[in-house]
This record gives C-alpha cells, sequence and structure tokens, in this order.
C-alpha cells in the first residue's frame, strides 16, 4: 500500500478544521502521513495542532511565524512530501471515506495519468442554496479548461508527487484561480483522471465574501489569460476576455438590471454553464 501525503493548510479555522483532519483519519487507505502548514494562526488552533502532532505519529505540523499564503503553503507541504502521491485538502472541506483509495486505484490503473479529481458536493453555508452535487464532464477539451475551472478546487486533487514537482507546484503569485492554474499545468504534461461521484463536500461561503473578494478574482481571471493565451483558439480568447470583463462589472456597485445591460456584449461568448455562474453572481453582487 502506496504512502499518501495529505496537505492542509489552515489559518484561525479551529472549528472546521478538526473536521477536515478527521475526515482525512477516516479514509479506509490506511497508508497516510498528514502535513499541515498553520499559517501562523491565532484562534487556539496552534495549541490543539501541536498536541495531535505529539499524540499521532503520522502528523506532522509546520508553524509559520507569519502568513505566506495558501499556494506558498501548500508548496511547501509539496517539498516536505515523502510520499508517492499528494492529495490537498482545504480546511474547511471534508472528504468522504473512500475518496484516496478510489484516486489512488485509478492511478495504479492508469499509469499514464498524472492526476485525478471527482465530482464533489457543494455546501452553501447558511442553507441558502442548500446543497447540490457539482458533475464533471468526463471528457477533458483544453480550450474549454482554458475558460473554466471545472475540473475543481484543491480538495478534489490528488496527484503524482513527481507531476507536482515537476510544474513546481501552485504559483503563489496568482490572487486567486490557483487551483485552475495548477489544473492547467498538470494537463499540459499529462492526462487528468474523473471520477464521476461526490467525493468531497466542499463548502462554499460565496454568499458572505461576493463583494470583498471579486477584485482578487478579477486578477486572477487576468492573470490565466495572459499566463496561457498563446494556447487559447481566437473564440477562446474572447471568451476569457468576455470572463475578465464581466467580473469587472461586477465590481461596480449598480444594481441587477443596470449591470444586466452592461453586460450584454459579453453574453454571446459564454457556455450555458458559465451563463449560469453568471447570474448567479449577479444577483449575489447587485447592490453591493
Amino acid at each position: 500500500m502506496e504512502l499518501v501525503t495529505v496537505i492542509v493548510p489552515t489559518k484561525n479555522r479551529l472549528a472546521v478544521l478538526k473536521r477536515a483532519i478527521e475526515s482525512v483519519k477516516k479514509q479506509t487507505w490506511e497508508n497516510i502521513e498528514i502535513i499541515i502548514i498553520d499559517e501562523a494562526s491565532t484562534d487556539g488552533t496552534k495549541d490543539y495542532l501541536s498536541a495531535l502532532q505529539q499524540t499521532d505519529s503520522c502528523v506532522k505540523v509546520i508553524f509559520n511565524t507569519h502568513s505566506i499564503g495558501a499556494a506558498q503553503a501548500r508548496n511547501l507541504g509539496i517539498d516536505l512530501a515523502q510520499a508517492e502521491f499528494i492529495a490537498f485538502i482545504d480546511d474547511d472541506d471534508e472528504w468522504v471515506p473512500e475518496k484516496i483509495k478510489k484516486q489512488i486505484d485509478f492511478l495504479n490503473l492508469n499509469k499514464e495519468y498524472v492526476a485525478v479529481t471527482s465530482d464533489f458536493l457543494i455546501v452553501h453555508d447558511k442553507g441558502k442554496l442548500g446543497t447540490k452535487t457539482k458533475h464533471i464532464p468526463l471528457a477533458i477539451d483544453n480550450q474549454e479548461l482554458l475558460c473554466y475551472n471545472f475540473l475543481g478546487g484543491a480538495s478534489m486533487c490528488l496527484a503524482r508527487t513527481s507531476a507536482l514537482k515537476q510544474i513546481e507546484g501552485f504559483n503563489p503569485l496568482l490572487p486567486s484561480c490557483q487551483d485552475w492554474d495548477l489544473w492547467l499545468k498538470l494537463f499540459l504534461i499529462g492526462k487528468i483522471g474523473i471520477l464521476n461521484e461526490p467525493l468531497v463536500r466542499y463548502y462554499s461561503h460565496n454568499e458572505d465574501r461576493i463583494s470583498s473578494k471579486l477584485i482578487n478574482v478579477y486578477e486572477g481571471r487576468k492573470s490565466i489569460y495572459f499566463l496561457y493565451r498563446s494556447l487559447m483558439t481566437a473564440h477562446t480568447v474572447k471568451r476569457n476576455i468576455s470572463g475578465v470583463f464581466f467580473i469587472k462589472i461586477l465590481m461596480r456597485k449598480d444594481g441587477f438590471l443596470k449591470k444586466m445591460s452592461r453586460l450584454r456584449p459579453v453574453f454571446k461568448y459564454t457556455s450555458f454553464r458559465l451563463l449560469l455562474s453568471y447570474t448567479r453572481l449577479l444577483f449575489l453582487s447587485a447592490g453591493k
């Protein structure tokens, strides 16, 4: 049974961090090391992790004296990993018990694949939008992936350590879209597998932070465009520019109808999936 390194960056989320770690420890795949990078937490996380490290030999904790950001924290974990495979989990997400086993089994049967993702459950906090399953298309189209991260976040990813080191892990210079960038880099060096069953519970907090984080989304999408535009077809270029423009409009302090009128030119370059996502963001951001 191969060793799997699980990397968990965390900062000031003690209550949900315990849930995430419990879901890792309940995995049916038993050969796991857990590397937790604490980003200078001040809420009791340090005391909890210190005690956990002393009582659980599979847990290793890195205590940063100052925050270096989630991307760089994950890269630190990649550098320290001893395993052939690496998985990531955000401190506010949760895995189903067979997540690692099913993904390792897939990669062992498909040696040409460098990473694997899965469907996931989106759980909206406060229950405003309920819980729904996010299904990932079985076929990966490179131009579609250049327009939209449909492969999920870091919590869905399990990859070969060699592949992650080849692409130099996450890009810490991106203000957002680090997960999307990771999938794109992995896709450029090999195949990415997809398991069509929900193996992760992804807890979404967009309702509370849509307005405060839009600037990061805007800068992240713009950065992705400039990093990968040489790989884009003319149509994909138009879709990306439209996406950047869309976020820029969301940042304006206009009402829903006014934003809709400004965005009419964007929609003709937008897929149905993105249109639904954009419409939801419009509702959430209107009047912010």
